[in-house]
């Protein structure tokens, strides 16, 4: 190899990589309006004590080990995303209960749940967070979650693996 070729000659045949991780767009969630009725429901669902300490990752008992390696790495593709920032606490339940319903419904595997790192909280610690992931530790339809990768915002979003829809 001479240093006669130009770089065009040099990069003859190279093709792009392609992104493998997430090539699918997310769909975003808009929030629905809910009905006043719907908060009733989600209020005898999930309970507000939260632990001691806050959960930072969570499984269901069954969860096989290696399912929550690849969910902290990141390797499942996130189809919807669900941003709690600006609500109320209430509010946030009741959409989070309900976007929880839909994707799986639509049979979605993976959401990314974006709640915030608590910056603009009243005091110096965040509300959103603690009970987004207290509230996913008690939903049945939820097998595991852990902190979102940094790509997809870190300790700010709840990255979720949801189980299968039943047959009905």
């Amino acid at each position: 190899m001479g240093g006669d070729e130009t770089f065009e000659e040099l990069i003859e045949g190279v093709v792009p990589y392609k992104k493998l991780i997430n090539q699918t767009p997310i769909k975003k969630v808009k929030q629905p309006k809910i009905k006043r009725a719907s908060l009733e429901t989600v209020a005898v669902s999930w309970h507000d004590h939260l632990p001691a300490v806050e959960l930072l990752h969570y499984r269901k008992p069954g969860v096989q080990d290696r399912v929550t390696r690849r969910l902290k790495r990141g390797t499942y593709p996130v189809d919807q995303e669900l941003d709690l920032h600006g609500l109320r606490l209430s509010e946030a339940r009741t959409y989070l209960y309900h976007f929880i319903n839909t994707a799986q419904q639509q049979r979605t595997i993976c959401v990314l749940i974006i709640h915030g790192k608590g910056l603009n909280s009243h005091g110096t610690n965040s509300v959103l967070r603690p009970n987004v992931r207290n509230w996913l530790s008690q939903d049945e339809r939820v097998l595991a979650f852990t902190q979102a990768p940094r790509n997809l915002g870190a300790e700010g979003a709840t990255y979720v693996l949801l189980r299968g829809a039943r047959a009905s």
